[in-house]
């Protein structure tokens, strides 16, 4: 089982340098929460690219329903994201 931390994907993102990163190391910077719309961003990608790599309880009925659902999530966030 692999362990995911929202607060560990948040500081890779920054370190990173990508959009992500960059907004939500605005909100870090001040001592805010990072709004929900960037952590489940950020979350979702980890979690489709962990479930894809993983072959050994994969198949092609749960990669097509994954993709579905990751297709529909990223049809209802801003662009810019």
């Amino acid at each position: 089982m692999t362990h995911i931390s929202a607060g560990d994907l948040l500081r890779a993102e920054v370190a990173a340098g990508t959009d992500s990163g960059n907004k939500a190391q605005e909100y870090m910077q001040k001592g805010m929460l990072v709004p929900d719309e960037i952590v489940v961003t950020v979350c979702v990608f980890t979690v489709f690219v962990l479930l894809l790599g993983s072959t050994a309880m994969y198949t092609i009925p749960c990669i097509f329903t994954h993709t579905t659902l990751l297709l529909l999530f990223l049809s209802q966030t801003e662009p810019s994201l």
